[in-house]
């Protein structure tokens, strides 16, 4: 009788897993249409649902280790539990992300950095200006050469070239 119990709840974690793994698809897929569409009522809505995500990432991670402890599964049942602890870590921080790119939904939509450049979307203007300026590391007397193909004592003093 007590093997039935444990077969019972690697099912329930099995299905457990399942469920965390569509809830956060979901999330991810609102999250992706909020940051598209600019949508802040849809990105709050999936910033809101992180604790649902978490809770539930708790409660599975709460369960594997009671099924460690205490049954001590071998084989493909200790296959699953550990699977599944490893599947919901992951589950957890991708809904962690849905959350980031939700919080991307705005009133102009898309963040610029995930914007597509052949997009009709609307963009907002970067705050930062990009560095036109090519940095290279270089040794001494090398004359642009891979720092790597230098010989003799320079070789291991590498200097930036002063910018003017």
């Amino acid at each position: 009788m007590p093997r039935n119990h444990y077969q019972r709840r690697l099912e329930a974690l099995r299905e457990a897993v399942l469920e965390m793994s569509a809830l956060v698809g979901d999330r991810y897929e609102l999250a992706v249409e909020a940051a598209i569409d600019g949508d802040e009522t849809l990105g709050r809505r999936v910033i809101d649902g992180d604790d649902d995500v978490n809770e539930r990432y708790l409660a599975i991670e709460e369960e594997c280790v009671a099924l460690h402890a205490l049954q001590q599964p071998v084989a493909s049942d200790l296959r699953l539990v550990t699977a599944s602890f490893k599947i919901i870590t992951d589950l957890e921080r991708v809904g962690d992300l849905a959350t980031n790119l939700a919080a991307y939904g705005s009133n102009d939509g898309l963040h610029p950095a995930a914007a597509n450049s052949s997009s009709t979307t609307t963009r907002r203007p970067s705050s930062r200006t990009p560095n036109t300026t090519a940095s290279k590391i270089t040794s001494p007397g090398s004359s642009g050469r891979c720092p790597a193909t230098t010989t003799g004592a320079d070789s291991r003093r590498f200097v930036r070239p002063s910018s003017r």
